[in-house]
């Protein structure tokens, strides 16, 4: 068993037409293998449940990432405080976040996206006065998020 399970690592196995498996001249039974497919050029990579194709992910996070992670938080912020406030879903709002320097940073990379989202026809960083005032937590940080109704 030692030098087929020695030839079948070194890659000196096939199938044959029947569907059986043969290592080096021996032929196995069911249940003496398990055929999985392997990556050879990705690290970490998991067959699919059918065995028929490879999925990889790229588990990198940039900072273009991070940036995007925190606006998303920020948005489920907003809405849960629009939703605090009775706003209807269709009022616009004029907003304003501090969430300090890395909150800030995501949400103005992402402005465009935060504000079609909330529905906010003006968005500014840092404290304003706004009609409805939510503090929320956001990675140990505190996040103001203060808003008023938009005539737009």
């Amino acid at each position: 068993m030692k030098d087929v399970g020695a030839a079948a690592k070194a890659g000196k196995w096939e199938r044959m037409e029947d569907g059986t498996i043969v290592v080096d001249g021996e032929p196995l039974e069911t249940g003496e293998y398990e055929l999985l497919l392997e990556s050879k050029i990705a690290k970490g990579a998991q067959a699919l449940a059918g065995n028929d194709g490879l999925v990889v992910l790229d588990l990198n996070i940039t900072p273009e990432l991070e940036a995007e992670g925190i606006a998303r938080d920020v948005v489920r912020m907003v809405q849960e405080s629009r939703k605090g406030a009775g706003l209807h879903v269709s009022d616009k709002i004029a907003l304003a976040i501090d969430g300090g320097e890395a909150v800030n940073k995501a949400v103005k990379a992402n402005e465009r996206y935060v504000a079609e989202q909330v529905l906010a026809s003006s968005l500014t960083l840092g404290e304003d006065k706004g009609e409805h005032r939510f503090e929320n937590e956001l990675d140990g940080k505190k996040v103001v998020i203060q808003f008023s109704r938009s005539g737009e």
